[in-house]
């Protein structure tokens, strides 16, 4: 099959064309609750959230040994490479996998084993997993493809509280839970640097650098003094906020796992939106449910929203085209109306109120040729100087 080259090689081509930017993740038990904050940084905001059914028989879209599987559990995902290939997602157990870029990554040869792309493997495992150890077990059964895999490591954790780190180094799964796991904490460097780093740099505090290792160390300072689950999503977001990376933190999660909420805000849609999972039907007779991750909402996003949105999603282009034969013509007529006023009234004009009228209506073609003429010019100035330096964009 060559859909999931396709995707691969977006992705990669992604990666290797754009600056230098990159997500940060961690997990803590804090407020009486287990949050999970995460960083989405990339060079693009859009993107889609999914709910994932149970009982779905799947086939991995690799070759030539495809992982198959049923889905025994939903999940919700956020994805932007197309459904079925997540940036990272939270399941009905409480199993929350995320990614981020690791230059280090090298994924196991070809064997025995079925395999999948990277993204694939995530949803996999929200299929069938439900705490950390079941992740780390299914090493057995399947791998990350070898050719074309973008280079990434996870951290994972589920509703007993169990977290870990896991990265594919050498050909080999390396896992740190437990005892091993110091700080519950991933950026863009292996977890056996950073962690090193963090220990000799100590507590960190405020805005972090770009850098991948002050980001580890600034989450790895979480100050766990909530004294409610809500306190707690409010603390993890703030350290969001910390190790955010400008106009490229595209996407802002936090998952309360025992709570089994997900919530999120946009770049472009600031208020902080929210999932219950619970309340989300995964029942493989049921349809599919999507959401625009940048829809302008604001609080609990209820199954009945989302099913509200789809279906009002087929008359958007009347709703459109009615916007703009009767809203804006009304709109002319007042603001020519204010402005008649203040011309007149207040600055001693003799202009009459169809003069007034006129020029405003030919103000809406006259803005419409000037985009488009400095939209390409912006285009091709940026991509002249997209070409004049050297580029890499990583999670």
């Amino acid at each position: 099959m060559k859909t999931w080259k396709l995707v691969s090689l977006l992705l990669i081509a992604a990666v290797s064309g754009r600056d230098v930017s990159a997500c940060t993740t961690f997990c803590y038990a804090d407020g009486g609750t287990l949050v999970f904050g995460r960083n989405y940084d990339w060079n693009i905001g859009d993107g889609m959230v999914f709910t994932n059914k149970r009982g779905v028989y799947k086939q991995a879209l690799v070759d030539p040994t495809p992982a198959r599987w049923t889905s025994k559990y939903g999940s919700i995902t956020f994805n932007q490479y197309g459904r079925e290939f997540p940036t990272g997602g939270m399941n009905e157990k409480g199993l929350v996998v995320e990614l981020m870029w690791l230059d280090e990554a090298q994924y196991p040869a070809g064997d025995g084993r079925g395999a999948l792309p990277t993204l694939q493997w995530i949803q996999y495992q929200l299929d069938n997993s439900a705490t950390v150890r079941d992740v780390l077990l299914t090493d057995r059964l399947i791998r990350i493809a070898f050719n074309g895999s973008a280079k990434i490591h996870f951290l994972v954790a589920d509703a007993t509280g169990d977290v870990a780190t896991i990265e594919f180094l050498s050909g080999l799964m390396v896992a740190h839970r437990g005892e091993h796991l110091t700080y519950p904490v991933l950026t863009n460097d292996t977890y056996d640097r950073s962690s090193d780093y963090a220990r000799k740099a100590g507590k960190k505090t405020g805005k972090s650098t770009a850098g991948s290792l002050e980001r580890f160390a600034r989450a790895a300072s979480y100050e766990k003094n909530a004294k409610t689950a809500d306190e707690a999503v409010k603390h993890a977001f703030a350290m969001l906020d910390d190790v955010a990376q400008g106009d490229h933190t595209q996407w802002s999660i936090v998952y309360d796992i025992k709570e089994h909420r997900a919530y999120f805000r946009t770049r472009t849609a600031r208020e902080i939106r929210w999932l219950d999972i619970d309340g989300m039907p995964f029942e493989c007779t049921t349809p599919v449910r999507m959401l625009d991750i940048n829809s302008p909402l604001s609080g609990q996003v209820s199954d009945q929203q989302i099913q509200g949105m789809e279906k009002m999603a087929p008359f958007v282009g009347y709703i459109t085209v009615a916007y703009m034969l009767i809203f804006m013509p009304i709109m002319t007529v007042i603001v020519s109306g204010i402005l008649y006023a203040i011309f007149n009234a207040a600055m001693g004009g003799n202009a009459t109120f169809k003069q007034v009228f006129t020029v405003c209506v030919h103000a809406g073609p006259i803005g419409v040729l000037s985009q488009l003429f400095t939209v390409p010019l912006n285009y091709f100035l940026t991509k002249s100087e997209s070409q004049s330096r050297s580029f890499k964009f990583i999670f």
